[in-house]
């Protein structure tokens, strides 16, 4: 709840930096002090238009800070309005990024926006290479950016307007005949302490699979938990055949309870072709899977999922099926009590769920 703050802290510090910086070079001219950052840009901008075109928009702020540097040259006083007009494109498409980085993949992006910030900086040094004050800016954005952290340490907690993310799963192994419970959560709540508690296991990272989530987070304790008869999901093999130098695999996979959601991972052997409820998966991502993950199957109406798979044909498959339903607190075989006010789901995450997992080989 206070990562704005953070941002807005960071930000300040790294202008604080970048005028500082400038403040002891201030001799050397505004159009000297130009040239730098042009050739850094024109790298910049080459490196896009080669490895990413789609973001060759980039090179319109260059352009303008060009016609500046030859604004600059030409003109003993230059108008601070024209400065100011051709500085607007590296305002106008830099200053969104900058927030938009740490918002949206978190706020270990930060770093992100402080290099965002620096190089919108160099874009405008020819408005403000003519600041006289430059070490007085750098001084109150160093002021600032202690204000800003105080304030975001000071408003660290939880309340009810502010509420703490948790989560919490029953894990159901059903080869191994055995259950724990799960979570996300790096720093426990007292609600979750009381499944995860004084026995938590700090978990492997490779003891489960990662399931699909914003942040590709996996779990992080796990706690023994009681046996329940959760009815894992019914695997069909309808065929299972050999086509010239590929095997062809054709599985079925019903639910034997009310379910949300189907995810299916491979172990490490080439997968040639395959299709979900006859939708044909892309060769790339087959060639480009991370983590084993073959599909990610969000039920509706405890429908089934139809897989073909083909692989080369001396090749052992071996399928790991995570089902997934949504409704542990309400389940009547669980006791789970209802979050307190200061507490909400965590988002991003399979939450609130009963994960039954299964795995099958074809040998």
């Amino acid at each position: 709840y206070n990562g704005y703050t953070y941002i807005a802290a960071f930000i300040l510090f790294c202008l604080g930096i970048c005028f500082g910086v400038y403040h002891r070079f201030k001799k050397l001219g505004t159009p000297n002090l130009l040239v730098g950052p042009i050739v850094l840009w024109l790298v910049i901008c080459g490196a896009i238009a080669v490895y990413l075109p789609g973001a060759s928009f980039f090179v319109i702020p260059l352009f303008a800070m060009l016609v500046s540097f030859l604004i600059i040259i030409a003109q003993k006083e230059p108008s601070p309005y024209v400065l100011v007009f051709l500085a607007l494109p590296a305002i106008w498409i830099y200053t969104p990024l900058i927030k938009a980085f740490p918002v949206g993949l978190g706020l270990k992006m930060l770093v992100t926006s402080t290099v965002l910030v620096t190089l919108t900086f160099i874009l405008l040094l020819p408005v403000f290479g003519y600041y006289k004050n430059k070490n007085r800016l750098a001084l109150l954005s160093m002021v600032l950016f202690v204000g800003f952290m105080i304030s975001a340490h000071l408003n660290s907690g939880f309340s009810k307007e502010n509420a703490q993310p948790t989560s919490l799963l029953y894990v159901l192994d059903a080869d191994k005949n055995s259950a724990n419970w799960a979570t996300y959560d790096y720093f426990l709540s007292d609600w979750t302490s009381q499944f995860v508690g004084e026995n938590k296991m700090v978990l492997d990272k490779n003891e489960h699979n990662t399931l699909s989530s914003k942040y590709a987070s996996g779990f992080t304790f796990l706690s023994e938990a009681p046996l329940k008869q959760i009815e894992g999901p019914k695997i069909e093999t309808t065929t299972d055949t050999i086509i010239g130098n590929e095997r062809l695999l054709e599985i079925c996979i019903k639910p034997q309870r009310n379910v949300n959601r189907l995810d299916v991972f491979t172990n490490s052997i080439p997968i040639n072709k395959a299709t979900v409820n006859n939708i044909p998966i892309s060769a790339y991502f087959l060639e480009n899977r991370v983590g084993g993950k073959l599909v990610t199957h969000f039920i509706s109406d405890n429908d089934y999922t139809e897989l073909k798979v083909h692989i080369p044909k001396d090749s052992i498959l071996e399928l790991s099926f995570y089902e997934a339903s949504n409704d542990l607190l309400e389940h009547s075989m669980f006791t789970v009590p209802e979050r307190p006010e200061d507490n909400i789901p965590m988002p991003f995450v399979l939450n609130d769920a009963i994960l039954v997992i299964k795995t099958i080989r074809f040998e």
